[in-house]
């Protein structure tokens, strides 16, 4: 270990399923136990990936208190993964482990049918030699920066009235607004990046689908010559003129540049899985988030009679955003006898 390097313990709760009960009754026939009783899926393990030592087994801290884990439950528990990492700096260790992590917290969460997620990570300094009782290196987040996970809190986009109204319920909506209405509510109810993102464009899509932006054109081959016709039957071929109308749409109804429109739609490839999570158009998902809020808010506020001046106001761009699962705290503290005991480093 270079004098530079250091050693880091990296310890991430997790929530967890717990071990479905036996259905049987207190005679053993099939049936609804007297009891439920849940217990635990997980046994202690320890593995090494690429040069960093795994462990995993139910949490052994102190009970973590309920604004942290969320309300559980009798059928989830804390688990925790803990890791050690040999890098300069926290957060050379977080980046390091960041795609181990996310490979394991996906594998977990496909076994179990659950979205195990993530809820505090802590990274220690325990760079040998070290003594139980000495004061080291340490930080706290709220959950882990995976790209999955990635969450957002954005300030200063939205206007509302600060005085609620009901509203007057229409027999007359059409469907496609109502349902563009309620896919955008949808993507309200989220904290989740990628899925505000796809909410948002499907209410996008249902407005759109009903404009004058929705045209068809003849086929085409791979090089791009036009088959008007189909060779056998003469029979019109025609079809949606998809990206070029979704993006028509964007500049004609929404009022965004012809760039704008083009990064949405590049964006929007998320969605047949050619983008990966750690790709570029990831990273930059939250500002095509706000900008695709604000675009759909103005088509839908001029389809529901609103107009461009009325409440609720949604601007294209944020004064400040938040990923919860990036706030923390940092300092030091003491080192106890577990942050020294388990995982034995390989």
């Amino acid at each position: 270990m270079s004098v530079t390097t250091r050693r880091w313990r990296v310890v991430i709760a997790l929530d967890f399923p717990m071990r479905q009960p036996e259905m049987v009754d207190e005679h053993g026939d099939p049936g609804f136990p007297a009891k439920l009783v849940f217990t635990t899926r997980v046994e202690q393990q320890t593995v090494s990936i690429n040069g960093v030592t795994i462990g995993i087994r139910p949490w052994s801290g102190e009970p973590l208190p309920v604004e942290i884990t969320g309300s559980l439950g009798l059928n989830r528990e804390i688990i925790e993964l803990v890791l050690l990492v040999d890098r300069a700096t926290t957060e050379d260790a977080l980046t390091a482990i960041a795609p181990i992590v996310e490979q394991l917290v996906e594998g977990l969460s496909f076994d179990s049918q659950y979205a195990s997620r993530p809820i505090m990570t802590t990274v220690s300094d325990v760079t040998q030699p070290v003594a139980i009782g000495e004061s080291r290196e340490f930080s706290q987040l709220t959950g882990f920066p995976l790209a999955t996970f990635q969450q957002t809190a954005v300030l200063g986009q939205v206007e509302v009235t600060q005085a609620a109204r009901l509203p007057q319920p229409s027999s007359h909506l059409a469907a496609h607004i109502a349902a563009a209405r309620g896919w955008y509510v949808k993507s309200l109810s989220t904290s989740y990046i990628v899925d505000q993102f796809i909410f948002l464009w499907i209410a996008l899509e249902s407005l759109w689908g009903k404009s004058p932006f929705n045209t068809s054109g003849p086929l085409t081959c791979r090089h791009g010559h036009e088959i008007a016709t189909c060779p056998t039957c003469d029979t019109p071929m025609e079809k949606p003129v998809f990206g070029l109308g979704i993006r028509s749409y964007l500049v004609g109804a929404c009022r965004l540049s012809a760039d704008e429109a083009k990064s949405l739609w590049k964006a929007r490839q998320i969605m047949h899985g050619a983008m990966p999570f750690d790709s570029q158009v990831m990273r930059d998902l939250l500002s095509a988030v706000i900008m695709l809020r604000a675009a759909v808010a103005r088509a839908l506020k001029s389809e529901l009679g609103l107009g461009e001046h009325d409440l609720p106001r949604i601007a294209a761009s944020s004064l400040l955003s938040i990923d919860p699962s990036q706030m923390g705290v940092y300092g030091t503290r003491i080192i106890t006898a577990g942050d020294l005991l388990w995982p034995e480093s390989e």
